[in-house]
């Protein structure tokens, strides 16, 4: 998707700065992540890389990396067509499911939750998590990121 659609969708319409140049500013460091983030993952394609996404930190110091899994997820259902072939495919499907684990670890509806994931197994799932990006890139890219085409 490009950097302006997403900037839409992660700047709220509400949000107030409290000065005109600090608008300016935001963008301009989320623009420099965003490149960040697109350099990492091509050298996934190149060369034998990972890309290790900005976990934060909760209370007593564990990335648990929900809020990560979330803008994942997020972001995926911006582009639902585009996605739909990956997340049925047998070969590949299984790459977001780290990250739909870890979005609806926390979920209030039992349905939508996941088995719980003990403290110790969150480092796990991070690994899985970091795999399937490997994976799900290197799956959209030779294609630049267009779906693929319909199978008969």
């Amino acid at each position: 998707m490009p950097p302006s659609e997403a900037l839409n969708e992660i700047l709220d319409e509400g949000l107030v700065f409290d000065r005109q140049e600090e608008s300016g500013e935001v963008v301009v460091l989320l623009m420099r992540h965003w490149n960040t983030i697109a350099s990492e993952l091509q050298r996934t394609v190149s060369e034998p890389h990972v890309y290790l996404p900005v976990l934060l930190e909760d209370d007593v110091g564990v990335a648990r990396g929900n809020d990560w899994a979330k803008g994942f997820m997020r972001g995926v259902q911006m582009r639902p067509d585009s996605w739909r072939y990956l997340l049925h495919s047998n070969e590949h499907g299984g790459s977001t499911l780290p990250m739909m684990m870890l979005a609806h670890e926390d979920e209030l509806d039992p349905d939508m939750r996941p088995p719980p994931i003990a403290d110790d197994a969150h480092e796990e799932m991070h690994m899985q998590m970091i795999a399937g990006l490997t994976r799900i890139y290197r799956h959209f890219e030779p294609r630049g990121g267009s779906t693929p085409p319909a199978r008969s």
